[in-house]
């Protein structure tokens, strides 16, 4: 064999290569894509879940008296545990918050129920997904609060499109009774 001939299957050989890992390398990027996504959807849903058990065990704990008080006492309560809450959300627990969620606080009792959200009047996607006759647990004290936190999570890679076909939830959406 020539030098000439072995200079020509070299060459043929780093074509090859190439277009090996031109098909390879979007499969790769999408692979990564989808970790990093599903990593960052993962992370938004724990902090949705933590921020829900919060807002329902700072009510259940500062405004358990409320409830036999007047209506408006427990009404102030809750809103003042509300705004507490909204304000410790920064944006690097949930980006945006104040614009993508909604808090939700309820309170059902033997008397009837109270429910506050921020903000005042939250999208249609984020309603409240209780009613007062849901209130069949009840404690033994008589009364249950509810804490609903809804968040609109959207996707921060080029995957967005594989998330809607995966059937992947675009509101994350979590309870915490007590």
């Amino acid at each position: 064999m020539k030098t000439s001939e072995l200079a020509l299957n070299v060459r043929n050989f780093r074509g090859q290569s190439f277009i090996e890992f031109a098909v390879f390398i979007p499969i790769l990027m999408i692979c990564l894509f989808v970790s990093v996504e599903f990593g960052m959807a993962y992370t938004q849903a724990q902090k949705v879940t933590n921020l829900s058990r919060e807002i329902a065990y700072a009510a259940y704990r500062d405004c358990a008296d409320a409830t036999t008080a007047p209506n408006n006492v427990l009404t102030n309560c809750l809103s003042a545990k509300l705004n507490d809450v909204q304000s410790t959300i920064s944006n690097t627990m949930l980006p945006n918050f104040s614009q993508r969620g909604t808090l939700i606080l309820s309170v059902y009792d033997s008397v009837g129920s109270k429910t506050v959200s921020n903000p005042a009047n939250p999208p249609a996607a984020h309603a409240t997904k209780f009613t007062a006759g849901d209130a069949t647990l009840m404690s033994y004290d008589g009364r249950v609060i509810i804490g609903e936190v809804f968040y609109d999570y959207t996707a921060v890679t080029p995957v967005n499109n594989l998330l809607h076909l995966a059937k992947f939830p675009s509101v994350l959406y979590e309870t915490a009774v007590y």
